[in-house]
């Protein structure tokens, strides 16, 4: 791993839960579902409250965002030319590939950056850095 730290998105749903927080425009909505829809992704969310026992709860009404596919790649494209750490890992190099009862999570050497922990540069975007 050749980048310091990990800047993963926040909330834990990833690049998508990115998108569908900005789409929601709502001050405090977080999702708390989501599901696959063809190729777009479906989430279901609200503003966040707290139980009296310490569980989150969403007031209602809840609300839901379509994030297509489009907007998810833009979304990581972004987040790769704002950070310069690759969009599966995060910048650690390892991206997760299962979970058992014995062991866990699991990981393995990311296969879009091999490791590297920086985003994969296509020729068109170098040929943009080299113009500017």
């Amino acid at each position: 791993m050749n980048v310091p730290g990990e800047l993963r998105p926040p909330g834990g749903w990833g690049h998508a839960g990115v998108v569908a927080i900005r789409k929601a425009r709502v001050l405090g909505w977080t999702p708390f579902q989501g599901c696959a829809a063809g190729d777009d992704l479906i989430f279901t969310g609200g503003v966040e409250g707290v139980k009296k026992n310490g569980e989150p709860k969403w007031a209602r009404p809840y609300s839901q965002v379509v994030v297509s596919n489009a907007e998810l790649i833009a979304q990581q494209e972004l987040y790769e030319r704002e950070h310069d750490r690759c969009r599966v890992c995060y910048g650690t190099g390892n991206s997760w590939s299962g979970w058992s009862i014995t062991n866990g999570n699991r990981y393995e050497l990311c296969r879009r950056c091999s490791g590297t922990g920086r985003p994969i540069r296509s020729d068109a975007a170098v040929a943009r850095a080299n113009e500017k």
